[in-house]
């Protein structure tokens, strides 16, 4: 095992990770997964890589009523200030759900496009659907405790126990949208709730 890894420890999260990015957007902080996200979230953001939290592996962490994310593959430094400074928790202001181009068909049917309110239990089962993403956690974890990570079901109850009742948070889904300029809009134009305080 290489010296990364033997300064790694499993990660405390490893059961509340999900195929999402993580970015700041106009002091914002989105997780966000689904299609066509990361291009249109780089434009938002401005390319700024200060920004850029993280791909393709987010850990969802509930402190209070609260939510974070923290970009994180499924084993972290084992030292605290190593691991807030490669893997910075960052509060959650949106976890959204960007449709492909099918999924938006459908669900929009003719409508127009426009980011939709809804509630933490669709969220659950879109972000479960997708693959669990957390790449080192096959080299930290036993088989018996890879397979309740990779199970939809167990998944999709977790995000709910993490998320019900968090302050401050909204959850969203996208449409597909013809170009990344016109998604990435998307996430620059939308208006928070009045009642949702920025986040820091």
């Amino acid at each position: 095992m290489n010296r990364y890894r033997d300064n790694l420890v499993p990660s405390a999260h490893a059961d509340a990770i999900y195929h999402a990015d993580l970015y700041v957007i106009n002091g914002r902080g989105w997780m966000i997964g689904g299609a066509g996200k990361s291009r249109a979230a780089q434009i938002a953001s401005a390319f700024d890589p200060a920004a850029d939290l993280g791909r393709g592996s987010v850990a969802i962490i509930r402190a209070g009523q609260r939510l974070y994310g923290r970009y994180d593959p499924g084993a972290v430094p084992a030292d605290p200030v190593e691991c807030g400074r490669r893997h910075p928790l960052r509060r959650l202001d949106a976890v959204a759900y960007c449709m492909s181009e099918a999924e938006t068909a459908l669900a929009y049917a003719g409508r127009p496009y426009a980011i939709a309110r809804v509630d933490n239990k669709l969220l659950a089962w879109m972000l479960a659907n997708a693959i669990y993403p957390a790449e080192l956690a096959p080299f930290y974890f036993g088989r018996d405790q890879l397979a309740r990570f990779l199970n939809c079901t167990l998944r999709v109850t977790r995000f709910l126990q993490l998320t019900e009742g968090a302050a401050g948070v909204e959850f969203l889904v996208l449409p597909w949208m013809p170009t990344v300029e016109a998604k990435a809009a998307l996430y620059t134009g939308y208006g928070f709730s009045p009642s949702a305080a920025k986040s820091s």
